[in-house]
C-alpha cells in the first residue's frame, strides 16, 4: 500500500479544515439563536413586569385621588366604590409581589407603598370624619399629615418607576 500524495493530503487536509469551521459556524449560530430566545423572553417579562407595576401605580393613585375629592368636596356624591378601588390597588399590589422578576429591594418598596396607602386613606377617613362633625381645624391637621405622607408615596413611587426603566434599558440593551 503507498502512502497518499501530497496533493491527497492537501485536499483532506483543507476538507476537514473547513468541515470544522462549517461545525463551529454552525454551533455559534445555535448559541446566539438560543442567546437570543433568551433575552426575548426578558424583555417580554420586563416589559410585564413594567404592566404590572404601572397597574398597581394607577390604582393607588385613584384611591388616594377619590379619597381626597371626598375630603374637598362632601357633596360630590363620588363615595360610592372607594372600598372596591382600594381592594383593587391592594390585588394589583399583591399580583406585582407575585412576579418572580421583581427584585427584593423593589418587593420592600411595593409593600411600603401599600403601606403609606393605608396610612393614607386612614388620614383622609379620619378628616372626613373630624369635618362631618364640625371640627375644621382637626380635619384640615389630619388632611395636612395625609398630604406628607403623599410625598412619601410619590417618591417611592419615583424609585420604583426608575429601577423599572433601568432594567427595562438593560433588556434591550443586552
Amino acid at each position: 500500500m503507498r502512502t497518499p500524495s501530497v496533493r491527497l493530503r492537501l485536499i483532506l487536509g483543507f476538507a476537514f479544515a473547513l468541515a470544522a469551521l462549517l461545525a463551529a459556524g454552525l454551533a455559534g449560530l445555535r448559541g446566539i439563536a438560543a442567546a437570543r430566545r433568551v433575552i426575548r423572553v426578558d424583555v417580554a417579562g420586563t416589559a410585564e413586569t413594567g404592566q404590572r407595576l404601572l397597574r398597581a401605580h394607577n390604582a393607588t393613585m385613584l384611591v388616594l385621588t377619590r379619597a381626597q375629592t371626598q375630603l374637598a368636596n362632601p357633596d360630590t356624591g363620588i363615595t360610592a366604590g372607594s372600598d372596591s378601588l382600594s381592594a383593587v390597588a391592594d390585588s394589583r399590589r399583591r399580583e406585582l409581589l407575585l412576579d418572580p422578576r421583581l427584585r427584593e429591594d423593589d418587593r420592600a418598596r411595593v409593600e411600603h407603598v401599600g403601606t403609606l396607602q393605608e396610612r393614607i386613606e386612614v388620614r383622609l377617613a379620619v378628616a372626613r370624619a373630624y369635618r362631618d362633625l364640625g371640627q375644621r381645624d382637626l380635619a384640615a391637621s389630619v388632611a395636612a399629615q395625609a398630604a406628607a405622607g403623599l410625598d412619601t408615596l410619590f417618591a417611592e413611587l419615583a424609585v420604583l418607576t426608575r429601577s423599572q426603566e433601568a432594567r427595562q434599558r438593560l433588556a434591550t440593551a443586552g
